[in-house]
């Protein structure tokens, strides 16, 4: 029985799909995904083409066999586009905000590694997005690159992807840092209110004589 990959279509001229085989005791029914995604048919000179909806699909599976080949298991969660960037949403492992880049780095050189602008021409995407989640579904940190930035990924170059990229941090820890900042501000600012009023009421004396205020023992409030 033929059977096509879902979404694709074969121009005139194509090979005889019967070859990929009938998917029942196939010894290569495992890495059919993976010959589904490439652009021409290994037997023949034929182009298969793919629908924007089957490219995402077997781009998500691709991405789910990539530990097959050795590397880190990556647990996606969606692909889709926006504009002319392709978002990989996927649940990290960790909420490290370290921990969560070096996922997305994986995901990057994995896309790179797929030659999508080559491969599935009909997404049309210039740029690579992955959005890292937490099991409880909260979203964790955004990463975009480039294509050719993503390629360092790819090459085990991550100092420099790492710098060319955008990242969007909304880790625990980043947040906790957030707040630090924030109530550190906020610490500095009394200081130096509480600073302004004392040398007003005491003077030249302050800070070697300071004023205690004493409240609720009749003392007068610091001027204002």
């Amino acid at each position: 029985m033929r059977r096509y990959p879902s979404g694709c279509s074969r121009r005139r001229g194509a090979c005889d799909l019967d070859e990929w085989g009938d998917g029942a005791g196939d010894s290569d029914h495992a890495v059919r995904p993976y010959l589904a995604l490439t652009s021409r048919c290994p037997w023949q000179n034929a182009l298969v083409t793919f629908d924007s909806d089957a490219a995402l699909r077997l781009i998500v599976e691709s991405l789910g066999l990539v530990e097959r080949l050795g590397a880190d298991p990556i647990n996606v969660r969606n692909a889709r586009m926006r504009d002319r960037t392709l978002v990989v949403e996927i649940t990290a492992r960790s909420t490290d905000p370290i921990t969560v880049r070096a996922e997305i780095c994986g995901v990057m050189g994995a896309l790179s590694g797929l030659g999508i602008p080559e491969v599935v021409p009909v997404l049309h995407a210039e740029t690579f997005g992955v959005r890292a989640y937490d099991a409880a579904g909260e979203e964790l940190l955004w990463g975009v690159s480039s294509i050719e930035v993503a390629g360092f990924a790819g090459e085990g170059r991550a100092v420099e992807w790492l710098a060319n990229s955008i990242f969007q941090d909304n880790t625990p820890t980043y947040r906790r840092s957030q707040a630090d900042r924030i109530i550190g501000q906020i610490e500095t600012g009394l200081r130096e209110l509480l600073d302004h009023h004392g040398l007003q009421r005491i003077g030249a004396a302050y800070p070697a004589r300071p004023h205690r205020s004493r409240v609720g023992c009749g003392s007068r409030p610091l001027a204002s």
